[in-house]
């Protein structure tokens, strides 16, 4: 699933966070509303000064400027979600890549655990009967073991393909 990966949790977050900054913006063109409670002792006086005041913001000056401020915010929101949009598009062409060439290299790997590596077990054994019977020269021979030993080690590669495949299929899916 897209979502549990963590680059679109990521993208997700970031997300959230430009709706978030919207939402502060546009608080911060009402009005602000604040008391305060004080009490002062004069020097030489008997009773101390008390007393509190209320004061009211209102935003008059900057209302235009907040306006822009809040439509850049949701340009900010609207590029967020077109990155997140992308990516989890390209990770669902990557997906799709990646089953392709882990069907690919599957069948490869098959091919070899299926005959690949019997036939080189094979070639092993005929050329070194034929070369213990006098049949073969050590020439013939050493390009026999040449040719099983390029065929296990192409299945190597194959195995080695295979798993970087699994491992990039694997993190794509997030498992």
């Amino acid at each position: 699933n897209d979502s549990l990966h963590p680059e679109i949790r990521l993208l997700d977050q970031n997300l959230k966070i430009a709706e978030a900054n919207i939402e502060v913006q546009k608080n911060s063109n009402k009005p602000e509303f604040s008391t305060r409670l004080f009490s002062q002792r004069l020097w030489g006086a008997k009773d101390p000064l008390s007393g509190f005041s209320v004061s009211v913001q209102i935003p008059i000056f900057n209302v235009s400027a907040n306006k822009n401020a809040v439509k850049v915010l949701q340009t900010d929101k609207l590029i967020a979600e077109k990155q997140m949009q992308y990516q989890q598009q390209m990770m669902q062409t990557d997906k799709n890549i990646i089953v392709a060439q882990l069907d690919k290299t599957l069948a490869l790997l098959n091919f070899y655990e299926g005959s690949g590596l019997k036939q080189a077990n094979e070639i092993i054994k005929a050329a070194t009967l034929s070369y213990k019977a006098g049949e073969s020269s050590f020439a013939d021979l050493s390009q026999l073991m040449g040719d099983a030993i390029d065929i296990q080690k192409n299945y190597l590669d194959a195995l080695n393909q295979y798993n970087q495949v699994l491992i990039q299929y694997n993190y794509l899916n997030n498992i």
